[in-house]
């Protein structure tokens, strides 16, 4: 099999994902569209920086709620909420998630990833001076769409917005 074959199965099995997770969202009531994009940033590298992806992914925009992203080994949904929402929100609705929570104007500042004290988020919250915080949650690739679903049903019962 040559490159563009190769390229064309990858690019396939993204965008069956896509197809299947956007049918189960509006399936479920959700609003969604089906878009390319690339320039998206992601784990840091070995010096601790993060890294931009070239390539276009797909990525279900659920209107006013969150984009999904199908990034070949894993799903990540990016969302955002006002930061007094984000000091009050009760985060164990969130512990089924691996989730990471930074700034929307500084998107590279770090306020908290699953595993960490939950204290240091409310702590670098109180500190912070934007009015937004962004959330960005992790999927493995094979995570039942369903899942995703209740994860976006949670973002759209609880102030969080896109």
């Amino acid at each position: 099999m040559g490159f563009k074959e190769q390229l064309n199965e990858f690019y396939k099995n993204l965008d069956d994902r896509a197809n299947h997770i956007r049918e189960i969202l509006l399936k479920n009531g959700f609003k969604t569209e089906k878009n390319y994009y690339n320039g998206h940033y992601y784990n840091k590298d070995s010096a601790g920086n993060y890294v931009k992806d070239y390539y276009p992914m797909p990525v279900i925009e659920v209107f006013g709620l969150c984009d999904i992203e199908i990034v070949g080994p894993h799903i990540n949904v990016s969302t955002k909420t006002s930061l007094k929402n984000a000091i009050h929100f009760d985060y164990d609705l969130l512990s089924d998630y691996y989730f990471e929570v930074y700034g929307v104007i500084d998107y590279l500042a770090d306020y908290y990833k699953s595993g960490e004290d939950i204290v240091r988020l409310y702590k670098s919250l109180e500190a912070c001076t934007e009015k937004e915080i962004g959330y960005g949650f992790s999927f493995a690739n094979n995570t039942p769409a369903v899942k995703i679903l209740g994860l976006v049903t949670v973002l759209k019962d609880n102030g969080f917005y896109y």
